[in-house]
């Protein structure tokens, strides 16, 4: 499985009514996305005490043909034509665990992404090993949906994502913390946990 993420900062007195209609009106055919796991429409604003203005969509798929379907195609030409071309991070899904069902899912508020750079000359399956420790470490976390950990192999990037019920969480002081405005869930069944025994 791969992840896939590409924040679009936005001016700081960017109107952001306007990426929630955008996805209010656009969510739909990304419902029924052959090879998408599961999708995010994620925001975070200044005006809620963020950085930045930020609209920044979560993705993990299951099948890597997709995501180059999607970049590709008219759906990722359309981000495109509104905001430019962002850079898109793409990883290698090291570890994953769903809780609760689909409908739980679908209803999330909340989500982080926390980004930290592996030092050169790191043992990779040391880390790999050390991370899953801490990922089943957190995984039984009340109204924790989803954690999904994932290597951006380009940079040497791990990326630690939790899917959260609440919008009030607790959350990691180190992670970028985004309101949940939808979940795409098309391809649910096919998502499989990985190191998560």
């Amino acid at each position: 499985m791969l992840t896939l993420q590409y924040p679009i900062t936005l001016p700081a007195d960017y109107d952001m009514s306007i990426i929630r209609r955008r996805v209010a009106e656009r969510h739909a055919p990304f419902d029924t996305l052959f090879g998408l796991g599961f999708k995010a429409f994620l925001i975070r604003e200044r005006d809620s005490g963020a950085p930045v203005n930020e609209y920044a969509p979560f993705y993990v798929w299951t099948q890597p043909f997709a995501v180059r379907d999607f970049l590709l195609g008219p759906k990722f030409d359309a981000i495109v034509q509104s905001f430019g071309r962002p850079a898109a991070f793409e990883g290698i899904v090291t570890a994953l665990h769903l809780n609760g069902n689909e409908e739980a899912f679908r209803a999330a508020r909340s989500m982080t992404v926390e980004r930290f750079a592996l030092r050169p000359g790191i043992d990779l399956a040391r880390w790999a090993a050390d991370e899953t420790e801490l990922h089943l470490a957190r995984i039984d976390e009340a109204g924790l949906l989803a954690r999904v950990v994932s290597l951006e192999a380009g940079s040497w990037t791990a990326v630690r994502t939790e899917l959260w019920a609440g919008a009030d969480i607790a959350h990691l002081a180190t992670a970028a913390r985004y309101e949940v405005l939808h979940v795409s869930t098309p391809d649910w069944q096919t998502l499989q946990p990985v190191n998560d025994e």
